[in-house]
């Protein structure tokens, strides 16, 4: 395995990271021993980045991390999101909404910060309003998150958010049918030290 380091957070993460949706049985039941399974191979070929988020099977996805981490020896880098609950979504965004999701977050991962918490598709207006990500750098100096940054659906979010001093990463469409990013992204996302996460890179198996 390779790894590089994820932008702001310099943390070293490897260069295939899991992702942590199917935990959450929203493909279909998977048994707790095949969840615990897939997690250890993960770990056993040199995977240190899982992302996961908090409606994935409603926090099952989570606190099957949360459990597996409990009896790991190594400790993953581990990435969820914030944003999509129906607390929050599509209208219900303030500080103190955001806050107590994350903080559910950290109970169900067992740890005492998140690494990483990502905004999760928030809807268009409430990025570019900018208020979430004052926000969100509120709460990382309040020690509740050590980083964040924000998986985006479309390239003038990502750029938006790409700008903010503080954000560390972004999650991003990238794939042979999806290279938008190349000249639109990347660029700005190397010269500001953000670090990018590829989401859907098989393109949901086309």
């Amino acid at each position: 395995m390779k790894y590089r380091t994820l932008g702001k957070t310099g943390f070293k993460v490897s260069e295939i990271g899991l992702g942590c949706w199917q935990l959450g049985n929203d493909f279909g039941p998977v048994e707790e021993q095949t969840a615990q399974d897939i997690l250890n191979t993960a770990q056993q070929h040199g995977v240190n980045f899982f992302d996961t988020a908090d409606v994935y099977g409603g926090g099952v996805s989570e606190q099957r991390i949360g459990q597996w981490c409990a009896e790991s020896s190594e400790k993953p880098f581990i990435a969820t999101k914030v944003g999509r609950n129906p607390d929050l979504y599509p209208s219900g965004y303030s500080k103190a909404s955001v806050r107590a999701s994350l903080e559910a977050s950290v109970k169900r991962l067992g740890v005492e910060a998140i690494d990483l918490a990502q905004l999760h598709c928030v809807p268009r207006e409430v990025l570019f309003a900018g208020d979430i990500l004052a926000w969100m750098e509120d709460l990382q100096q309040e020690g509740l998150i050590r980083h964040f940054g924000a998986s985006v659906e479309m390239i003038d979010e990502a750029v938006f958010a790409a700008q903010h001093p503080k954000v560390a990463s972004l999650q991003v469409l990238f794939n042979m049918f999806r290279q938008d990013a190349i000249t639109e992204l990347f660029p700005i996302a190397e010269q500001n030290n953000v670090g990018i996460i590829v989401r859907l890179p098989l393109a949901s198996g086309l």
